[in-house]
């Protein structure tokens, strides 16, 4: 993946570099030499795009059906969570990219990959104030394939109000994620 981040200055040498050599609109066409750049630089070509939200936080977008299969979303449907920087939501198409795929298709992330979505979909929940989740553990696959669920949370919140407005996204979590299978 190759291009740059709109309304974004690259954060470091490397990637100013990485940028001038793929941004489509600076490289008209490449030429023989084939430049090799190392998925630490993350970047990305049209396939995803990166937007900055009115509230100043970032998205990223895949714009291809090949980059969507990838990433394990639908075309053009923004990524569930939002980041502060484009380079912080360029590091989270570099880990869903490089993610296995588990028998079912899920992506495997870590369980506080998983904990830390949970908890930034939680924070527009008014319900959620003061509601703090546990780890995520692992459990058989249930009969949706999902093999993980979120401990009990602590806090003075309302628990109820907060996983009722969680639910819906939780469960999609579930349907995109795995972790590692223990048995």
């Amino acid at each position: 993946m190759t291009g740059c981040f709109r309304g974004s200055p690259p954060e470091n040498a490397a990637h100013a570099r990485a940028e001038k050599a793929y941004d489509p609109l600076i490289l008209i066409h490449q030429d023989a030499r084939e430049t090799t750049v190392d998925r630490s630089e993350i970047i990305t070509d049209e396939s995803v795009e990166f937007l900055r939200q009115a509230d100043g936080r970032w998205r990223w977008h895949a714009r291809t059906a090949e980059a969507a299969a990838l990433l394990g979303t639908a075309p053009d449907a923004p990524s569930m969570l939002s980041f502060k920087t484009a380079m912080e939501a360029a590091a989270d198409v570099a880990v869903h990219a490089d993610a296995e795929r588990d028998a079912t298709g899920r992506h495997v992330m870590t369980r506080e990959y998983i904990r830390r979505m949970i908890s930034a979909i939680a924070l527009p929940c008014a319900s959620c104030a003061d509601v703090y989740f546990g780890g995520v553990y692992w459990h058989k696959r249930d009969a949706d394939g999902a093999n993980w669920g979120v401990a009990i949370m602590n806090g003075t919140g309302d628990f109820d109000g907060c996983l009722e407005c969680v639910a819906s996204a939780r469960e999609e979590l579930r349907r995109l994620y795995s972790i590692v299978d223990e048995a």
